[in-house]
């Protein structure tokens, strides 16, 4: 479902009189951004594999293409598991490696044009989790809490379901001197 089609099936929810009041389909369009972000953050990560050059055993975070969040494992160009660990700043393994594959969570840009397309897929979320949440934002924001009750109950039914990603869960890694 592209960004165009989730702003129209919330305004249909929203059952607004003018659907062409520039400032409510920006607040409907900040909405599903909102719920697309809450919903990339706390259920359903997104993750991502690049091949990145080592230097003095650390990879930079701030090299990688997407907003990181966080590591899921890394390894060698041969698919050989590697063990590694975070700072700050950086990713940290063995200094004998030149090149491997990071595979991390990250969190998606902003939806922003008509046809753009949350990179979480629907057999994963449904588009609908974003339209309920963005519907009760709005009311919420409307001071209609009452309405924004129901839609957020929707959107809890939906997303309920969803595996959340726990990433804490990993077994402390002996580090390099």
């Amino acid at each position: 479902m592209t960004f165009l089609d989730l702003v129209q099936r919330t305004i249909d929810i929203l059952d607004v009189v003018d659907r062409d009041d520039e400032e409510m389909v920006k607040a409907v369009k900040n909405a599903i951004n909102v719920a697309y972000m809450t919903i990339a953050r706390d259920k359903y990560r997104p993750e991502k594999c690049e091949t990145v050059r080592v230097v003095d055993g650390k990879i930079a975070i701030d090299k990688l293409s997407e907003c990181y969040v966080s590591l899921k494992t890394v390894q060698s160009v041969g698919g050989m598991r590697i063990a590694a660990w975070e700072s700050v700043n950086n990713i940290h393994i063995s200094p004998s490696y030149y090149q491997v594959n990071v595979f991390y969570y990250y969190l998606p840009k902003a939806l922003e044009g008509d046809f753009d397309v949350p990179v979480i897929p629907a057999s994963a979320v449904d588009p609908y989790a974003y339209i309920y949440y963005a519907a009760s934002y709005y009311f919420s924001v409307k001071r209609k809490h009452a309405e924004a009750a129901v839609w957020d109950s929707r959107y809890k039914n939906l997303t309920d379901n969803i595996k959340e990603v726990r990433s804490s869960f990993t077994l402390p890694v002996k580090r390099w001197q």
